[in-house]
């Protein structure tokens, strides 16, 4: 991760593609899409995360794709990949997603 330009938060290092182990039983896509206050949004589209997707979705054959987002964001671009099995818009969750993502995942 690095430091956005006006050190309030971090952005992605997006130099590389993750590696995926080709020995999961399922891959987590976990996401989020631009936005913020006093700016306009440059579209509903966001080609970093789809192309992330993408790449996971090629090589793990059950991929679980969830958004935190406070925007709506469009999910044409791989949500009939074959490889896609799941999508949750969680938007902004807070402290309790990671417990709530699980409860979801297994049935909790």
């Amino acid at each position: 991760m690095l430091e956005s330009s006006n050190g309030c938060g971090v952005r992605p290092d997006r130099s590389s593609a993750p590696a995926v182990d080709l020995a999961s039983d399922a891959c987590l896509v976990i996401g989020n899409t631009y936005a913020a206050e006093g700016a306009d949004r440059p579209g509903a589209r966001d080609d970093y995360p789809d192309g992330l997707i993408k790449h996971v979705a090629d090589q793990c054959n059950n991929t679980i794709v969830v958004f935190h987002n406070a925007r709506i964001c469009l999910v044409d671009q791989f949500i009939e990949h074959p490889n896609v099995t799941a999508l949750i818009f969680a938007h902004l969750p807070g402290e309790a997603s990671g417990k709530a993502l699980v409860s979801l995942l297994y049935g909790d």
